[in-house]
């Protein structure tokens, strides 16, 4: 008998434990599992229109299909690319860092200190003046322009022009094959070859599809160029061409279909 009863104070005290154990591990659980929420966040290079002024219609409607431009009003184009690994500073002081993809999850009590933040890449403050957040669809839009991103903008005043040390600016280099000395963005699908001053329309025009537009499209370049003043300093020597499998040495996309 005295067995037995020291047998059920046992049993007792072990299912206490384990059932003690197993809230406390529920417990743990519900915070690991806490829900959070994709905060996207998108690019919008915005065109201005007089960028197309003397492109062919017909050429024109499947440049923009195939690179997913679209016309907003008569006056702009806008074309979407991914924007990955930024972070931001909530208003309550809170950094929320992307994962290894890049993208970051917000909890529901995050999203209400959305009300101000600063947004960070590879610890370089990003002017939030250019980030726009949609609230009811947890979205952050970061616009820029074809001219300010074809001028390199570092900051508000500093710019570096990948155009200044081309010796050929302005000139017809379609036919030539010539090592690379500046960013690759001005060998378009609607490009004339021609390398001309970022104030020169023909210069967006030229960056349409070019290895730089690429790149943007698939979300490397967009923020080297706002933020670093260039791909090469970020890229360790490496070019937009080189990271999407294009030749360093000037060439034409005669892949595009041009009938």
């Amino acid at each position: 008998m005295k067995i037995f009863k020291n047998l059920c104070l046992v049993t007792g005290f072990a299912f206490t434990l384990f059932s003690c154990k197993k809230t406390d591990l529920s417990s743990a659980t519900s915070v690991v599992s806490e829900k959070k929420t994709t905060l996207s966040s998108i690019g919008r290079l915005l065109i201005p229109s007089n960028t197309f002024q003397e492109v062919d219609a017909q050429l024109l409607e499947k440049c923009l299909t195939k690179l997913n431009i679209s016309k907003i009003n008569k006056d702009t184009y806008v074309q979407p690319f991914p924007i990955k690994g930024i972070s931001i500073v909530l208003s309550n002081g809170k950094r929320i860092e992307p994962d290894m993809e890049g993208n970051l999850y917000l909890s529901g009590d995050d999203f209400k200190h959305m009300n101000a933040f600063q947004v960070y890449y590879k610890d370089i403050r990003m002017s939030s003046k250019n980030f726009i957040y949609l609230k009811e669809e947890h979205t952050l839009i970061f616009e820029t322009t074809i001219q300010d991103y074809l001028s390199k903008r570092v900051g508000t005043t500093e710019e570096t022009n990948c155009h200044s040390g081309e010796k050929n600016k302005g000139t017809q280099t379609s036919g030539v094959r010539k090592t690379m000395g500046r960013c690759m963005d001005y060998n378009g699908y609607l490009s004339d070859g021609g390398n001309y001053p970022v104030s020169d329309w023909r210069s967006s025009r030229n960056f349409i599809g070019s290895d730089c537009d690429i790149a943007m499209a698939r979300g490397y370049c967009w923020s080297e160029h706002i933020v670093r003043g260039g791909c090469y300093k970020t890229h360790n020597g490496r070019s937009c061409s080189y990271l999407i499998g294009h030749s360093d040495d000037y060439h034409q996309h005669t892949f595009w279909d041009r009938s």
